[in-house]
């Protein structure tokens, strides 16, 4: 089953974190910039097998990241789906 884990990042309207688990097991890391960036949203990827097991402590370690991208998205909403700054985490609490 895969799984995928993302989280917008805190510098920009749109640069984003995503850890997606293959079915496999493999691991693959996106990095991907604001598409507002001067570099026009440029995006990499490095994938971690599990066939091998060259980095079980680095899988473990992403396994981990997952999961807390996931508690804090629950947690302290960052608009993570949407794209949009200024009602998660860093907006001031709305008075009525």
């Amino acid at each position: 089953m895969s799984r995928e884990a993302e989280r917008f990042e805190d510098m920009s309207q749109r640069g984003r974190l995503r850890v997606i688990q293959q079915d496999d097991g493999d691991m693959i890391v996106y990095v991907i910039e604001d598409p507002n960036s001067p570099s026009g949203g440029a995006s990499a990827a490095v994938e971690f097998c599990t066939s091998g097991g060259k980095s079980p402590k680095t899988r473990e370690a992403l396994l981990a990241l997952m999961v807390a991208m996931g508690e804090e998205n629950a947690e302290r909403p960052h608009c993570h789906r949407r794209g949009e700054r200024g009602i998660g985490v860093d907006s001031p609490v709305p008075t009525l």
